[in-house]
């Protein structure tokens, strides 16, 4: 993720930006986490319940 300064037209908020590279790690990592806190939870792993109960 690149932090490109405050920006001005939002209050000052930063400002960042991500290569496509980057996002798809963020993304892949993001599954991963999912599937061990699946796991975790005693649930099959890549069994996704209805409306996100267990």
């Amino acid at each position: 993720m690149t932090d490109l300064g405050a920006d001005s037209d939002y209050q000052g908020l930063r400002y960042f930006e991500m290569m496509p590279e980057q996002t798809r790690a963020l993304v892949e990592k993001g599954k991963e986490r999912e599937r061990e806190r699946r796991d975790e939870d005693g649930n099959q792993q890549g069994v996704v319940h209805p409306y996100g109960a267990a």
